[in-house]
């Protein structure tokens, strides 16, 4: 004896099919096929014309219809998403200033005739002697105090100081 339950299914089975295939009136909506009958039909609009229908629908503040929406969007429905943050990649840092090279001199001495100070300076094996205003390698020698020597590189007119101890 089959359950009660597969009773009930199998009349619920077959009342959908035929509510599926009946096409007859259905109660109380006589009236309205009546009407349906009076007005007349709505043209569906072509594929081609659904830019054109969305148009519409967005100057009547009226959502379009599902289908379109979809044919509408841009976004790509097979994209990969993540939920990690997205990355952020760094600029290079602006490379630094060009810098003056190391002074490639080496104090030897110094020589004080009354407020003249003469110094002796070695560069690469060779021995130089310098005064205010002499022109050197790329060097110019801008001041000699009893304790350094003031250059200035001259491609790039930056100062630097070679300090070789007290007055004495």
């Amino acid at each position: 004896m089959p359950a009660v339950r597969h009773v009930v299914m199998g009349l619920a089975l077959v009342l959908t099919v035929i509510a599926s295939v009946w096409d007859g009136p259905w109660p109380g909506t006589q009236d309205a096929d009546k009407v349906a009958v009076d007005r007349p039909l709505k043209r569906m609009p072509a594929p081609d014309s659904v830019v054109a229908r969305a148009a519409d629908t967005a100057n009547a503040n009226v959502p379009a219809p599902a289908g379109e929406r979809l044919h509408q969007s841009k976004a790509n429905p097979f994209a990969v998403h993540s939920w990690l943050p997205p990355v952020v990649h760094a600029k290079a840092p602006a490379p630094p200033p060009p810098r003056a090279p190391p002074l490639p001199f080496a104090y030897i001495g110094k020589m004080q005739d009354g407020a003249a100070v003469t110094v002796f300076v070695t560069q690469g094996g060779r021995s130089h002697v310098l005064h205010s205003g002499d022109t050197l390698s790329g060097y110019r020698v801008e001041s000699i105090t009893p304790t350094d020597v003031t250059f200035v590189y001259l491609p790039l007119n930056e100062k630097q100081r070679l300090t070789f101890g007290t007055e004495n």
